[in-house]
């Protein structure tokens, strides 16, 4: 012990980290067992609330003092080593988020797709967007990750676009990493930087973000670069000074084109920083002309978003009207309960989107979680020091748009909060090697370092099991990333094929197409829209075999071809749960053409007739329908506009039993057997249930569906069943004939009167 130094109370500063620690970690541990309760027993999941939280205050009361009674204490730095740690896991970082990053996430979600539309149309133009584009659907967003992106396309072409989209995500949350580390060693020193580092490196719900080809990781970097560059504006001297003013500007203006949370963080972020200005007002003198240099920078590299904001604020409000709680007339209540949820997101129920988290689970591994709040409470012990107070300012500011917008818990508004948690995990393991280290002897000091080390690693695991393991074992995780529009994209662009393509609708409007494929939108390939009901078979002959990409609303579609010609091949693309989610049909050309020399429909699916009039007094027109889900316009040419259709055939029931039947629009009526099953909602009453039951037994039954699309148009037909024992789907082609020869039974109603 120096001389003149306060005698250290050993036993009670030990016994007081021993029980904050024993206190947390039984507070998350209730937390946990409450948390497994989330689709079991209510009661279970609101006792593991309580006892959590009280865990938690028991902690947060023993640290505090832990804190007063440390105050002065002298904290470790062992700065070549932990440098070196540092960079170690700043590396392993950038690693992890490039690890299996063609595969994980799978597919590619409709954002990821815009974006990667948007990044080719800009590298194209050859200038920088604002904010996206009305075309694009998330009209008022900033466009400062599309325009990045834009950069892998100015200077490359590269055949993996979502791989390439997820990469530029991924450089960014390893310059995150790096830019946390930096921060935490500036404010706290090495053995924060380093825990802080450490838990950011593994931490899954950083890498979600970080490996996804989205704007919101952007957003906390451009935090992090403001906090240093005002830290090195403080702190430095001369041109170094001045060079973090710039940066702090430079990031703050910047920030304004990521994600919407950074324009509710920014002018929170410059009300508590001038708040902060006037209390430490004495450490500025001589550095307004840096921050002056910098405040007009952010301007300047604001002012293309600020000149939108004043042309068209609706655009640029439109997502985040579409969610403000305050606009809602129970914001009261909705407030109420987003502000619990958003916080107890971290440790005990997180997210259910499977984007965003591994449903419900906390956002903190079980390490960080007990760790944060200690070192919340710590800096809100040492407010008075000004990294603690930025500290608990930041963690304030980050929470407020998650906390006043609907769908709480989100893991991505709460995402800007994920530094400085990263900042408190670092406080506490400091604190916690700084007691150690004042009150145990080295070899005991080296024992509890290698039990940290130890725990350290154990967390890193979880939290690498839960987004490299876990969430790869979710089909909901798979379907979250992989809509079934894009999978014919992805096939595209794996094979190339020669062919005539036909894609559903669905499919044929996805971004993923234009992306993901862009390279075979033109000859030799022929992209074309299937119109189930017009095109079966083409009306004109094709030069190239027909390739038909079916996703799975589609798959039965198959048998249609099939009975077009016995010349078709199908495939099935399965994905990792054995789920049929394509199946590609090849139809050789010759025979595709047969069947359109013949003009004949296949002898699949419901034999039908449409009248101009609804009273059926004009000719009819035919129709077959040989696949009762029409997602486009049934008027498309050649069949025109019509005011009343009718199909008729045989339906085959697989089995006994009670079969659930929905047809869309509301205003069409299903007679099967003579037994009317739905009837005819009227065209007024769409959206709403349109659906009826009925027992049938194994085989054929006669079956009637009639349209009327009525004044508002709806010109479209979805036939869905859900048969006894078996999910329900869209009715397939193959249980749907139309009547033979001899079978008058099913012959058209006769017109009235």
């Amino acid at each position: 012990m120096a001389e003149g130094s306060t005698p250290r109370p050993a036993g009670a500063v030990a016994a007081l980290l021993a029980a904050a620690l024993a206190a947390a970690a039984l507070g998350q541990y209730a937390f946990a067992r409450g948390h497994a309760a989330v689709t079991g027993q209510y009661e279970d999941l609101v006792r593991g609330r309580a006892l959590g939280l009280l865990g938690f205050a028991i902690a947060a009361v023993l640290m505090a003092a832990l804190c007063r009674r440390t105050r002065g204490w002298p904290p470790v730095v062992p700065r070549r080593l932990a440098a070196a740690a540092v960079l170690l896991l700043v590396a392993v970082g950038g690693g992890l988020r490039f690890y299996r990053l063609h595969e994980l996430p799978p597919g590619l979600w409709i954002d990821e797709a815009l974006n990667g539309v948007q990044a080719i149309e800009i590298a194209r133009a050859g200038w920088p967007r604002v904010a996206l584009p009305p075309e694009d659907v998330r009209t008022g967003l900033g466009a400062g990750f599309v325009d990045v992106a834009a950069l892998v396309y100015v200077f490359g072409d590269p055949d993996d676009g979502p791989w390439a989209l997820r990469a530029v995500a991924a450089v960014l949350g390893t310059l995150g990493v790096a830019a946390a580390a930096a921060l935490a060693w500036i404010w706290f020193g090495p053995l924060a930087s380093l825990a802080a580092t450490a838990w950011l490196t593994v931490s899954q719900w950083h890498l979600n973000y970080s490996r996804w080809g989205e704007m919101p990781i952007m957003s906390p970097l451009c935090e992090t670069l403001v906090a240093l560059g005002v830290t090195a504006g403080v702190r430095g001297r001369g041109w170094r000074a001045n060079a973090g003013w710039l940066l702090a500007g430079a990031a703050l203006g910047g920030g304004i084109y990521t994600y919407q949370t950074f324009r509710l963080w920014a002018p929170l972020a410059l009300c508590l920083g001038a708040a902060s200005a006037f209390r430490w007002r004495a450490a500025l003198r001589g550095r307004w002309a840096g921050i002056a240099a910098g405040g007009g920078l952010a301007i300047l590299v604001a002012l293309p978003m600020l000149r939108y904001m004043v042309e068209q604020p609706t655009d640029f409000g439109e997502r985040a009207t579409g969610t403000l709680i305050f606009l809602r007339d129970d914001w009261r209540q909705q407030l109420a309960e987003s502000v619990p949820r958003s916080l107890l997101a971290f440790q005990f129920v997180g997210d259910d989107n499977p984007r965003h988290n591994l449903p419900f689970a906390p956002l903190l591994g079980w390490g960080a979680a007990i760790l944060a709040p200690l070192g919340l409470v710590t800096c809100a012990v040492r407010w008075r020091e000004p990294a603690c107070a930025a500290t608990l300012l930041w963690f304030a500011a980050a929470l407020v748009p998650a906390v006043i917008t609907l769908e709480a818990p989100h893991a991505t508004r709460l995402l800007d909060a994920i530094v400085p948690l990263a900042l408190m995990v670092g406080v506490a393991s400091d604190l916690g090697a700084t007691v150690l280290r004042g009150v145990a002897p080295a070899r005991a000091v080296r024992a509890a370092g290698l039990v940290a080390l130890a725990l350290a690693a154990l967390a890193a695991r979880d939290e690498w099991r839960t987004y490299f393991v876990e969430r790869e074992r979710l089909p909901q995780f798979v379907d979250a990333f992989f809509p079934r529009e894009s999978a014919a994209a992805r096939y595209l662009a794996t094979r190339a094929p020669d062919a005539t393509i036909y894609l559903d609708p669905d499919t044929y409007w996805h971004p993923a197409l234009r992306f993901v494929a862009r390279r075979y939108l033109d000859e030799p390939n022929d992209i074309r829209l299937l119109h189930v009901a017009h095109d079966v078979p083409p009306r004109e002959p094709l030069a190239r075999d027909a390739l038909y990409l079916l996703p799975t609303p589609y798959v039965s579609f198959a048998a249609v071809l099939h009975a077009l010609s016995d010349e078709t091949r199908c495939e099935e693309v399965r994905d990792r749960f054995g789920r049929v989610e394509l199946a590609a049909c090849r139809v050789p050309r010759d025979a595709i053409n047969r069947a359109v020399a013949r003009a004949a429909p296949p002898p699949i699916g419901l034999a039908g007739q449409v009248w101009d009039d609804a009273e059926q007094r004009t000719p009819p027109r035919a129709a077959p329908l040989p696949f009762t889900y029409v997602a486009y316009s049934l008027e498309a040419p050649p069949l025109g506009h019509f005011a009343l259709g009718e199909w008729w055939g045989t339906l085959d029931a697989p089995r006994d039993g009670e079969y659930l039947f929905r047809l869309h629009p509301d205003s069409t009526t299903l007679t099967i057997d003579d037994h009317i099953v739905l009837a005819d909602a009227g065209e007024q009453a769409f959206g709403g249930s349109h659906d009826g039951r009925i027992a049938l037994t194994a085989g054929p039954h006669r079956v009637r569906i009639t349209l009327r699309p009525g004044a508002r148009g709806f010109y479209f037909l979805w036939f869905y069943w859900q048969p006894p024992g078996a999910p329900g789907g869209w009715v397939p082609a193959s249980a749907l004939r139309p009547p033979t020869d001899d079978e008058d039974h099913l012959a058209p109603s006769p017109p009235p009167g």
